[in-house]
């Protein structure tokens, strides 16, 4: 399974590797009038990827709580704040579970040969979008994008198979999604419809590039995105069509792995620029950005519920 975690680092997953410290994370004395309500769910992973567990964050009370025991990541919020689908390394095999916000209830989704990952919840909470390696038949770490209902029933394949595809996320309404792909050989950024046709590029950059990490707005309007194209990881915005490309963060050090709040105003993502890891948030044109909290184990993929 570690080596599932390297293929993953070569396309830009894991770039905020830092020296281990103590095993749960920590909330700066720092003025948080920028966060508003809700929670927050996110992975700490140790930097020999040896562990990774998933936290949950109520913003008001300013505690961290682990929800899971084992190897953990990828949370992804059910639209009611219910439920985390995340993936999980259990032996030899990494699967998709679902769970009660608090841990409890743990339900495998899927359960097949090759590894399963980076589950994305549809806004009407009945389908869950994954990666998965399950069709690869090459040495080169091909994966494809499957549809299940949420359940883990009716497991269907959208696209893939001849690349490297990652990070699936939906549109609000539900027609679309949102990936990134290494179909040209770089990294670039994909909409396709939930049927698998009309697939449109988004993005596309110098050779050597890379744009990963898209996530829907929820209203629809914007795609947030991670770019090396201006040398560091920075965050930008998007129209859905790809045009109106806008850089929102400029300082030293990656900024990746952004996600919105509830509202739409806000996005929320993780940084290396104090020289550790730390979750940030920002208004949704870049402006305000505010450390919320901070580790030196390595912060994944904050996600925010209500």
């Amino acid at each position: 399974m570690r080596k599932i975690l390297f293929a993953l680092l070569s396309i830009g997953v894991l770039t905020l590797s830092l020296a281990a410290c103590a095993p749960t994370p920590t909330t700066p004395p720092i003025s948080t009038s920028a966060v508003s309500s809700g929670k927050i769910a996110f992975d700490l992973m140790s930097p020999d990827f040896s562990t990774s567990e998933i936290y949950t964050l109520d913003l008001a009370a300013g505690t961290p709580v682990k929800v899971t025991t084992g190897l953990s990541l990828y949370p992804s919020w059910s639209p009611d704040g219910k439920q985390i689908a995340y993936y999980g390394l259990r032996g030899s095999s990494s699967n998709i579970y679902s769970m009660n916000a608090d841990g409890t209830n743990i339900k495998t989704l899927t359960a097949v040969p090759g590894a399963d990952i980076t589950p994305s919840f549809s806004a009407d909470g009945k389908k869950i979008a994954f990666v998965t390696f399950r069709d690869n038949t090459t040495p080169t770490n091909q994966t494809s994008i499957y549809i299940m209902n949420a359940d883990g029933s009716n497991p269907k394949r959208l696209i893939g198979g001849e690349a490297i595809y990652y990070f699936p996320h939906w549109s609000p309404d539900g027609s679309m999604l949102v990936f990134g792909s290494n179909l040209t050989g770089d990294q670039q950024i994909y909409t396709v419809k939930s049927d698998g046709t009309g697939l449109q590029t988004l993005t596309k950059i110098t050779p050597g590039g890379n744009n990963i990490m898209p996530v829907w707005s929820p209203d629809g309007g914007k795609i947030v995105f991670v770019s090396n194209r201006d040398a560091d990881q920075e965050i930008y915005t998007m129209n859905p069509d790809g045009s109106n490309q806008t850089r929102l963060t400029n300082v030293p050090g990656n900024d990746s792995m952004p996600s919105w709040s509830p509202d739409g105003k806000s996005i929320i993502f993780v940084s290396a620029r104090a020289g550790a890891s730390a979750v940030y948030i920002m208004d949704r044109d870049g402006s305000n950005q505010t450390l919320v909290f901070q580790h030196q184990f390595t912060f994944e993929w904050p996600v925010w519920t209500r």
